[in-house]
């Protein structure tokens, strides 16, 4: 009688185990800058040991984690909730919950989610003691050379903009606040993408000249669009 009592409860145990197992569904976690509204990015600095996902039903780490392309991970879960631990293209740790849904397979993660992290930002600082700031901004690659400066100007109690192509003047804009908003943004970005040998041909190189700090970063990481998003913004053309 008691091994026939042993016997059904193993047995019950790997029919219970069994069924864990095959109610686990395939997902797909897709990395994007989203900021950019792009998930095609031309090369990703995404590395499979810096990307862990763990079920926050048992805590586990799933450990299965199968590449699909440069920027799309598939992995099997039955959990309904997950935890995403991964580095993000300024090289910042971040975790990301998920709430899992059965008719849903596909999930984005913000690749370009940025950590404040109190960065020092000069643009804020100039513009907050009327001073003087500028960005030379120089782009080479096997068929490009671009070569284009921004600065600040004050008038009164106006803050304008003035953009320039190859040393010509092009336009000038007056600031507001999302404007300037963007600007700050940009800048906490740009400290974190200095990447000289990031392994692209085309090389971003920009020089910031302020009355508090000056400083330069190159990127060839082909990763990070901060600057024409910027333009955007700022209607620049």
């Amino acid at each position: 009688m008691k091994k026939r009592i042993h016997f059904l409860v193993i047995f019950f145990f790997l029919v219970g185990f069994s069924e864990l197992v095959i109610s686990q569904n395939t997902y797909e976690l897709i990395f994007s800058n989203c900021t950019e509204n792009s998930s095609d990015l031309p090369y990703s600095e995404l590395e499979l040991k810096n990307i862990h996902i763990y079920d926050l039903k048992t805590g586990t780490k799933i450990k299965k984690l199968k590449e699909i392309r440069w920027n799309s991970y598939s992995f099997k879960t039955n959990s309904f909730k997950i935890k995403v631990s991964y580095k993000n293209i300024f090289n910042q740790p971040l975790d990301t919950i998920i709430t899992i849904s059965p008719n849903e397979k596909k999930y984005t993660i913000c690749n370009d989610k940025l950590l404040d992290n109190n960065i020092v930002s000069t643009i804020e600082k100039s513009i907050k003691l009327r001073k003087k700031w500028s960005l030379n901004y120089q782009s080479t690659g096997c068929f490009h050379w671009d070569n284009e400066l921004i600065e600040l100007t004050y008038k009164k109690d106006k803050i304008y903009l003035v953009y320039k192509v190859k040393g010509e003047k092009s336009q000038k804009i007056l600031l507001n606040k999302d404007k300037i908003k963007a600007l700050i943004s940009f800048e906490k970005q740009l400290k974190l993408m200095n990447k000289p040998n990031g392994g692209c041909t085309t090389v971003d190189s920009y020089d910031i000249k302020s009355s508090f700090e000056n400083y330069r970063i190159q990127d060839s990481s082909c990763v990070w669009n901060g600057y024409h998003y910027l333009k955007e913004t700022l209607g620049l053309k």
